[in-house]
């Protein structure tokens, strides 16, 4: 306040030294103030007309902006598009390789003319890591070589849905990014379905799969589909730890058999070339293949001697969720 009051008083200072010496500034001063003040008058004394005018204005701005056509945002033509592929569940990573090279040959021979690469990745997407899953960034052309409507992003989006639902034993789709990244290119919403009665996995998987068919039936909903990874078959081991205590097997040492034979195991590092590279050590591949592998596999005791796993362990497949949430 004292600030504003100190300018306010510097003005009226400058205001008086101007009408001394006779400088135009308060001419024009006035003369803006004696408008002004005719101006209000002349409105005042006609309030019904302005206030009719007034009406006018702001019924023709209320028409103006109920008309105006309306997007969440423009789409726009960045030059590149992103896929998600999603092989059937279980599927392993060669599988999803099969369906990637027929979705690779598509874009690389079939939109030739307006892709200038590609690069794929199996094993991983935006839904999560899993044998099955797959996604891919394409690189389309300059814009300079694409003046045709028909070599648009928008044009090759279309393009390619049409064909990549044409992939066997894989479901495929393709999506460019939008204008600005974290606010999308189209509106929706997620739905997330909580088990709050602790039914249980095999429950909840039912009551998303009843969900997803009402909702793909609504006509007012497009485009509805599970963000996450559908359940996979899985191989659970049972270890008897009565059996293996009778042997001699600590459960630490078959857990850590079980995470050397197939999921790899950090052992050090070493020099290769003025880098420096870790070592992993990991059953080789056709020794992890097939379920029965895992019997023959075997444990040191603490008498020194190797048991087999199959003393103390049994194996069953059952479906469940390679990814967990809370």
């Amino acid at each position: 306040m004292k600030f504003i009051f100190s300018i306010l008083c510097l003005l009226c200072v400058q205001l008086s030294i101007a009408q001394e010496a006779g400088l135009p500034i308060l001419t024009n001063f006035n003369k803006v103030r004696d408008f002004y003040q005719e101006s209000t008058t002349y409105m005042a004394r006609r309030a019904l007309r302005f206030f009719g005018i007034y009406s006018a204005l702001a019924a023709g701005l209320l028409y103006i902006f109920t008309s105006l056509p309306t997007s969440f945002l423009p789409n726009e033509d960045q030059g590149i598009m992103f896929m998600l592929v999603n092989t059937p569940p279980g599927a392993t990573a060669e599988r999803t390789l099969e369906s990637m090279a027929e979705i690779e040959d598509y874009f690389l021979d079939g939109q030739a003319e307006n892709v200038e690469h590609l690069f794929t990745v199996t094993g991983f997407s935006f839904a999560g890591a899993a044998q099955n899953n797959g996604m891919g960034f394409v690189g389309l052309k300059d814009w300079s070589e694409r003046e045709r409507p028909d070599q648009s992003v928008f044009a090759i989006f279309g393009q390619a849905m049409g064909a990549l639902s044409q992939v066997k034993d894989a479901m495929a789709f393709a999506f460019f990014p939008p204008p600005i990244q974290e606010l999308g290119n189209a509106s929706g919403f997620d739905f997330h379905l909580v088990d709050r009665a602790g039914l249980g996995h095999e429950a909840l998987m039912n009551a998303r799969n009843q969900l997803l068919g009402s909702a793909s039936q609504n006509p007012a909903m497009v485009s509805v589909r599970p963000n996450g990874l559908n359940d996979v078959p899985q191989l659970k081991i049972d270890i008897d730890s009565e059996k293996a205590s009778a042997f001699g097997v600590s459960l630490d040492d078959i857990n850590r058999t079980l995470q050397i034979a197939w999921g790899s195991s950090y052992v050090n590092d070493f020099l290769d070339k003025g880098r420096i590279k870790r070592v992993y050590l990991q059953a080789d591949a056709e020794y992890r293949m097939n379920p029965d592998d895992i019997y023959d596999w075997y444990v040191r005791n603490n008498q020194g001697e190797m048991i087999p796993f199959n003393n103390f362990s049994a194996t069953r497949w059952e479906y469940g969720s390679p990814k967990l949430e809370r």
